[in-house]
Parts: C-alpha cells; structure tokens; sequence
C-alpha cells in the first residue's frame, strides 16, 4: 500500500531535518522542506500530496495560518500545525484554518506518527462523506427532476394504503391539488366501470406486498378519459421496514386506440378472406365443370378422327396392297399403314408425345424399324449412307432415353407401341 506523501514547511532547519528523519523511518514520502507560506502554495499548485506539516509562525509575509486557510479553502489538503506553546494565543487563531492536528515542539517520533494517522484517517472520512453527500444530492436532484418531468404520472401511499404523494405531472394531468388526490381522492378521477377493479387489484397486492400492474380509465382536466398503465411496488427504507408503496403511470391511449383499430381491420381481413374463399370455391367449380366438358369434346374429337383415319386412309391402303406394286412402293404403303394406325390406336399416341422429339426422317426410320427393317434394307429405302442410318440410330436411342443401355431398338418401339 502506498504511503502518504508529507510536505515539510519549518523554518528551523534542525527541526526540519529531525522531522525529516522521523519521517523516512516511518516509510512515508517526503516533500520540502520549504520555509514559507508562498512557498508551500506554490509547490502545492504543481505537486500533489497527502498532507503539511506546518509551522504556525514562517519566515515571510504570510504565516502558516494564513497558507492554511487558503490551502483548505482552494485545495482541501489537511495541515498539522507545528508549534512551540500549547497554550500560544495563535492556536485559537488557527482553527479557522480547520487544522487536522497540532503538535508541540519539540516533536517525538510516536506523537508524530500517532498524529499523523489521525489526521490522515479523519480526512480519508472526510473525504468520504463529502463525496456521500455530494452523491445524495445528486440523486435527490436527479429524482425531482424524474418525477417532476416528462409524461409518467407518480404516486406513493403509506403503510395504511393510502396516497401520501403524487408529483407536479399528476397534479396538471388531473387539475387537482395534492391535498384533493392524498387518502383516496385519487380514486374520483378513476372511470366509474374501473373504479373498484383497480381498488381490488391494488389491496390485493398490498397485502401480498407484491408488485402489480393494471389498466384503468383516468380523467383529465378538460373532462376526458384517458387509458393508465398503472405499475407499483413496495418500497423499504434504508433498515429494511415496508413503508408503503410506490408507482408510476403511464398514458396509452394511443395504444389501446391502436390495438382497437388493428383488431377492426383484422375483423374486415378476415370478412374479405371469407368473401374471396367463397368467390374461388365458385371458380374453382365452374373451371371443374369447363375441364370436364373440354375433356369430353376431346374426346370426341379424337373418336372421330380415328374413325375418318380407318375408314377413310386405311380403306385406300387395303386397295393400294392389292395391287401389283414395286418391293419399294409397297414399302412405303406400308409405312403409311404404319403411321396411321399410330395416329388412330388411343394409346400409340402416348408414344407419339416421346416421338416430337424426333426429326421427320427420324419418326419414318423408327416406323420402319418397327417394322423390321434392316441397315441395308434403310439405305436402299431412303437412298443414305450406311454411316447416315447408323447415326440416326445412335440418335434415336439418345433421345429415347436408351443410349448405352443392351436393349434392342426395334423391341423398344413395338414394346411402347403395345402398351
């Protein structure tokens, strides 16, 4: 722990150097020695310390009394008096530099060091309460200036319930006096249909010595109600005893305003939701009705075309076939039986969606390699390289999903044209 730094004003340079010595022994820090008042204010003005030993009677203009007086006035460090009369008529003089000690020449290091403590001890006190008391104030101002600003409405009551206080707020909110508001002539400007509510809530947790908080209608000044949140709480005094209690409201009218307007609109949302499911569900059954009616006509749309197909181009390939025809002109009337008879069987056209992936040429050389026709068989029938026919087989199975897979192109065809 450190220890305290001591300023030396003696003109008696024996004195001085004796003190000095005592000091050093007893592990404190030395400053001076100095001879005079003008001098001990002016190192003090640039070098802090703990405490002055100083001589009543100095060298100089200015004695030790009047350094002390300024020193205690600008400064506050505490001074111990040297002087050489218990008795001098000048230690009454020097009170008025409120000293922290004196002590009698000549010294002894045990008065010296028991004088010493003293006085640093009490001034540490001191200390301390000046700045306790400094801090109260502080917080007494700051709480008049809390309950006596802003919008919050304060109040307190006392060990029998009732209102004690209320601040300068609740006061202009209400335009009554604090003697009209103390006991329970708060009560008078609480909303009839609230009145008992709030008094049952606020007994309850009085009794309880519990927190509460509610919501009731308070009358303004100008006869409106306006909406308090009401918080409170007991309140003890610095030994622990309940003295009563202590709370605070706060105006929501807006808010309750605006959770009034809020539950109106959820309100017409959800008319609006309702109106609009009931105009969907009607939507929803007349595009039902629509789909099953294009469902029908395509339907029998489709019935139809097959029909005109058969009887109509298949009738024309029957008689084609009867007919002496070349190898390749036969090929190719079979070719159309072929597609035809797609087009007409319902479930081949499945086959034909997968199909409008496919080039022109590449539909006519899977129709006739359904049909069984060969490599050869396609280059002399479409006049192609071997390599063209081979490509477009390699296509084929690409864009029917069976490319680098051991099933044969001819059997997939008629498999999907029979399912």
């Amino acid at each position: 722990m450190r220890k305290a730094t001591i300023l030396i004003v003696e003109d008696d340079a024996i004195l001085a150097l004796d003190l000095q010595r005592m000091l050093a022994r007893q592990g404190y820090t030395i400053a001076g020695p100095l001879t005079s008042g003008e001098g001990a204010l002016a190192f003090i003005a640039d070098k802090p310390v703990d405490l002055i030993l100083m001589d009543i009677e100095l060298a100089g203009a200015m004695n030790g009394i009047a350094a002390a007086g300024i020193i205690h006035r600008t400064v506050g460090v505490p001074v111990v008096f040297l002087t050489g009369f218990s008795q001098d008529p000048l230690i009454e003089q020097a009170k008025i530099a409120a000293p922290y000690g004196y002590l009698i020449k000549p010294v002894t290091e045990r008065e010296l060091s028991a004088t010493l403590e003293t006085a640093l001890h009490r001034h540490m006190l001191d200390r301390r309460l000046k700045e306790t008391m400094a801090e109260l104030r502080e917080s007494e101002q700051n709480y008049k200036t809390l309950t006596e600003s802003g919008q919050i409405l304060i109040w307190t009551s006392g060990e029998d319930t009732l209102c004690d206080y209320c601040n300068t707020i609740w006061l202009e909110f209400t335009g009554r006096t604090l003697q009209q508001e103390r006991g329970n002539g708060w009560l008078e400007n609480v909303h009839a249909d609230d009145r008992q509510g709030c008094l049952d809530i606020y007994i309850g947790a009085f009794e309880r010595r519990e927190k509460f908080n509610m919501e009731f209608r308070l009358r303004r000044h100008d006869g409106h109600y306006h909406w308090m949140l009401d918080e409170g709480g007991p309140r003890y005094n610095s030994q622990g005893k309940f003295i009563g209690y202590i709370g605070h409201c706060l105006d929501i009218t807006e808010r309750k305003r605006a959770e009034e307007a809020l539950v109106k609109v959820h309100s017409e949302l959800e008319q609006k939701v309702l109106e609009r499911t009931a105009d969907l569900e009607k939507t929803n059954a007349t595009l039902a009705m629509m789909l099953d009616y294009a469902r029908t006509t395509e339907t029998d749309i489709n019935e139809r075309v097959v029909s005109n197909l058969r009887a109509n181009i298949l009738g024309i390939v029957d008689v084609l076939k009867k007919q002496q025809l070349t190898q390749s002109t036969l090929d190719l009337v079979e070719l159309l039986e072929t597609t035809t008879l797609n087009l007409a069987h319902p479930i081949a056209r499945n086959l034909e969606s997968q199909l409008l992936k496919l080039t022109a040429r590449e539909i006519q050389l899977a129709n006739f390699i359904r049909l069984g026709k060969s490599t050869k068989e396609l280059v002399d029938l479409f006049n192609i390289s071997k390599k063209t026919v081979e490509s477009h087989r390699d296509n084929l199975r690409k864009k029917l999903g069976i490319h680098n897979k051991k099933i044969n192109l001819r059997t997939f065809l008629n498999s999907e044209f029979a399912k």
